[in-house]
Order: structure tokens, then sequence, then C-alpha cells
């Protein structure tokens, strides 16, 4: 029971990780469209927005076919600044943050179950670490979406996959903790500890 609960924790680990390292770097936190937007005396009747962590694309499209300048209907990547003055720039900058910490505390726990897989069978020691480290980066990534959920997202747009991937790194990250923490021998051996006194005691 304890090797299956360990191939199970690492693989799923290695799964979260995958899942962080793409919710990290892809641009589909959020899409949505913005009506009647206002560009200098231009009014533009739709906006398209596709943002992520690090920058969004808008798309501008003016169907009242007014003079609209060079480049502004076409899609424009444009980096996401961060104004640290406001709560939003804040938010952003923490949720980034958080979700690198979580990353880098996820790929800890690949490693220490790597290394307790081929160099290191007897060190618990490891093994333990990996499990806290998955229920930390768990912690993290559970509070990177409620952030952005509730501080970053524009109120006429709708969640996309980076931000669901966020949430599956979420479950994932604490059930491979689950099953590393069974592999551990920790639980286990509470539960089948023997409480018998030694004869030589009696």
């Amino acid at each position: 029971m304890t090797d299956c609960c360990f191939v199970i924790g690492i693989s799923i680990t290695f799964v979260a990780t995958l899942c962080s390292i793409l919710a990290l770097s892809l641009d589909y936190w959020e899409v949505g469209a913005i009506e009647s937007e206002g560009v200098g005396p231009i009014l533009l009747n739709y906006v398209h927005i596709q943002a992520g962590l690090w920058y969004e694309h808008r798309t501008f499209h003016d169907f009242a076919k007014t003079d609209v300048p060079s480049g502004l209907g076409n899609t424009t990547k444009v980096w996401r600044e961060i104004d640290f003055s406001t709560e939003t720039g804040m938010m952003l900058f923490a949720t980034r943050l958080l979700l690198f910490i979580a990353l880098f505390s996820l790929v800890a726990a690949c490693v220490c179950s790597t290394l307790t897989y081929t160099k290191y069978q007897n060190m618990k020691g490891l093994l333990n670490t990996a499990w806290a480290l998955s229920i930390e980066a768990g912690i993290l990534l559970l509070i990177c979406f409620v952030v952005y959920l509730t501080g970053i997202k524009e109120n006429s747009t709708e969640l996309h996959a980076a931000f669901y991937l966020d949430i599956v790194a979420w479950l994932l990250a604490w059930l491979s903790a689950i099953f590393l923490f069974l592999s551990s021998r920790t639980f286990l051996a509470l539960m089948t500890e023997d409480r018998d006194q030694p004869s030589e005691l009696i």
C-alpha cells in the first residue's frame, strides 16, 4: 500500500507542477468584451480583452466606421503595467509572487520525492518535506485564485483556462500531499503501532 501511495503521490505532484507552470505563463486568465470604450476622441463600440498575469491582448473594433488610427483594429500585445499605488496593481503583483513561490514549492516537492525514490529510501525526512511543501503550495495556489477573482478580474469578462488550471493545481497539490503523507509511514505507523509493553519491563 505504501509503495502504491508513493507512486500516485509523486505522479500527482508532477501534474500539479505542470498545471502551475501553464497557469503562470498562459494569457487566458480572463476573456471578454468592454462596450463603448473611448480612445481619445474616438468611441469604439467593442473592445475584446484577453488577459493573463503578465500581459494582455486588446482588440479594438469600430462598427461605426469612424476614422480609427492605424493599428487599433489589430490585436496588439501590450504589457500590463503595474501601478503599485493602486489596489489592483498590488494584487496583481501579489498573485504573481505567490504563484512563483507555489511553483518552486512543487518543484522542491518533486525533487525530494525523486531523491527518496532513487537514492535515499531510508530518509523519511525528505518524504515528510515533500508532502509539507505540497500543502504549502496548495495554500498559496488557493490564495492566488481568490485574490485574482476578487481584486483583479474585470466585471465584464469571464474566467478562462489558466484560472481553472490554478484551481486544478491547488486541488492536485493537496491530493499529492495526502498520498505522500500516507507513503511516509507516519500515518500507517500510528495506526499499526503495537502498544503492548515489552516483556522485560513487566
